[in-house]
């Protein structure tokens, strides 16, 4: 589907601007109905490392703002 297409091209652009930041390429979409309603990128996997900011949590953080 080109809406699924669309969707998942999204999500590599979260996982590409990541990448760009030294971080595991990771990106996350939440989608409602055609429409994105949130995203993110993984975060904090290097350095001071926190499990807990993987992309989907970036993501539902973001959804509940």
């Amino acid at each position: 589907m080109v809406q699924d297409d669309m969707l998942m091209g999204f999500a590599l652009d979260q996982a590409h601007q990541a990448l760009a930041r030294g971080e595991f390429p990771v990106g996350c979409v939440f989608a409602w109905q055609g429409r994105v309603v949130a995203s993110g990128a993984r975060c904090s996997s290097t350095g001071r490392a926190n499990e807990l900011d993987h992309a989907e949590i970036i993501a539902l953080r973001r959804f509940l703002e």
